[in-house]
């Protein structure tokens, strides 16, 4: 009955998703010893809600080869909140909950969101990217032993970037 002090920061996690609140309602054992917790996070104004989830490593830190750097919010229209959620034999994510179309007190709708485990599609289209960047721009890739990983980021305005891609340096 102890707490771990082994698992995340002293036995404790916590995941904050932006500068919102967030509320995990559904933690999820996967056969590799992982965790996926599922929710939702609020938005800035506290009016809407997003489907939110997040995969832990076994030391409880956040996997940031999951989603968007660990975390994965999905906007639906009105509030939406993830009340539970399962695995899928082949990986999916599906996460079970509410959604209120409108703001929060119009109607409410049973909300079922799947996802697809992408870790392996993210590690092509980063290997093609970077093949294309290389033959189109002559970017070469610095094999340097000192590179702990390389980030593939985007922006909408070029001042806001979000993680679309992450590789760990190899050091060659």
């Amino acid at each position: 009955g102890s707490i771990d002090s082994s698992f995340g920061n002293n036995g404790l996690q916590h995941i904050l998703f932006g500068k919102n609140s967030s509320d995990g309602r559904s933690i999820l054992l996967r056969t590799a010893g992982t965790l996926i917790i599922a929710g939702f996070e609020y938005n800035e104004n506290y009016d809407y809600g997003y489907l939110a989830s997040s995969r832990l490593n076994v030391d409880g830190m956040v996997d940031s080869t999951f989603a968007n750097n660990g975390l994965s919010t999905t906007q639906v229209e009105g509030f939406a909140a993830g009340n539970s959620a399962v695995l899928q034999g082949n990986g999916k994510l599906i996460i079970a909950g509410v959604s209120t179309i409108g703001v929060i007190g119009g109607n409410n709708y049973f909300l079922l969101a799947r996802y697809n485990d992408d870790l392996t599609k993210k590690q092509i289209i980063i290997s093609k990217i970077r093949r294309w960047l290389q033959h189109h721009n002559g970017i070469t890739w610095d094999n340097n032993s000192h590179i702990s990983n390389y980030v593939v980021q985007r922006s909408y305005d070029g001042i806001h970037f979000n993680t679309i891609g992450f590789v760990n340096g190899s050091g060659n």
